[in-house]
């Protein structure tokens, strides 16, 4: 029975650190080499880029500000993969989604993050380490650097979700 155990357990070692790394895959931290277009997440063969050229406060009366800013997803394909080195083979070779523009209204004193989804619902962030905060984490990324860049501070207090903050 000790053995049954000890290899399940082995079994599950294996499993997550082979998990892990299949995550490990490193984004361009620039879309096409562009330091305008950076890198705010990064999953499942596609990675989010924010257009930090296009970041606008609409809003700022603290605790309470509005920002705007433009971004896109670029579909890297499977084929490109390698998977003994965990990378792609060529980075250029993507597909470029349509650029969207999104707007974010940051509740300081609540930490909340309001914003408007792609079928016109509004949703809330409120902590994107949260358990569920994989469902948002993109989201998260995209906020993040969004109130980074206008305010060089930033908003959710946490070691994730900071993309291209130190």
């Amino acid at each position: 029975m000790k053995n049954i155990l000890l290899a399940a357990m082995l079994a599950l070692g294996l499993w997550l650190g082979h998990t892990g790394l299949a995550s490990a895959t490193t984004y361009p931290p620039y879309l096409n080499g562009d330091p305008n277009w950076v890198l705010v997440h990064g999953r499942m063969d596609a990675g989010q880029y924010l257009n930090l050229s296009s970041v606008k406060v609409l809003k700022y009366a603290p605790p309470i500000y509005e920002i705007t800013a433009e971004y896109v997803e670029a579909a890297y394909p499977r084929s490109s993969y390698d998977y003994d080195s965990d990378t792609y083979k060529d980075w250029s070779e993507f597909t470029l989604g349509e650029k969207r523009r999104i707007t974010f209204t940051y509740d300081w004193d609540t930490k909340a993050v309001h914003y408007e989804g792609y079928d016109g619902s509004w949703n809330t962030l409120i902590d994107p380490d949260h358990a569920y905060g994989y469902q948002t984490n993109g989201i998260a990324g995209i906020a993040q650097r969004m109130f980074w860049q206008a305010y060089h501070m930033k908003f959710f207090n946490t070691k994730y979700f900071n993309p291209g903050i130190k």
